[in-house]
């Protein structure tokens, strides 16, 4: 099998608020850049033997540009309308990152968490860009193999 490499709007951002179904993902509408940050902090020792370094906690976010629309979002996607009231409700999401292939391409990665930052921007001649952090509970984070 010879190897696929995937562009990066084949990669695709699903939400869905804590209280729905299962099969209620909904694909964040318009997506743009999409960036998933996982670090863990340093513990660092001086000891006789030498410095020692640790992991210590893990800091994981979702980051991601979505163009805001000027009609009605599609059925299955989420909107910044809907996106923007979430925020400052301050709810929980179960999230996917997704490939938009139904053959087991990329290692879908998934969990929840919450939108901590929110960003509309609104240049003259430019698209209205709403940009996002969702801050992921690591507890919560999963790297699906597809094995």
């Amino acid at each position: 099998m010879a190897n696929t490499t995937l562009a990066g709007n084949a990669i695709r951002l699903y939400l869905k608020n804590k209280t729905q179904s299962e099969t209620d993902w909904l694909e964040i509408v318009c997506n743009g850049d999409l960036t998933l940050n996982d670090s863990f902090s340093e513990i660092t020792a001086e000891t006789k033997c030498g410095t020692q370094t640790l992991p210590g906690s893990r800091a994981i976010s979702i980051e991601g540009s979505f163009y805001i629309l000027n009609a009605a979002a599609d059925t299955g996607t989420m909107s910044e309308r809907e996106l923007s009231a979430a925020y400052d409700a301050k709810d929980t999401f179960y999230w996917k990152i997704a490939d938009a292939y139904s053959g087991a391409v990329y290692q879908d990665k998934e969990g929840e968490g919450t939108l901590t930052a929110k960003n509309i921007t609104a240049n003259e001649g430019d698209f209205v860009i709403m940009t996002l952090t969702l801050q992921v509970v690591p507890s919560t984070y999963v790297d699906n193999l597809a094995i």
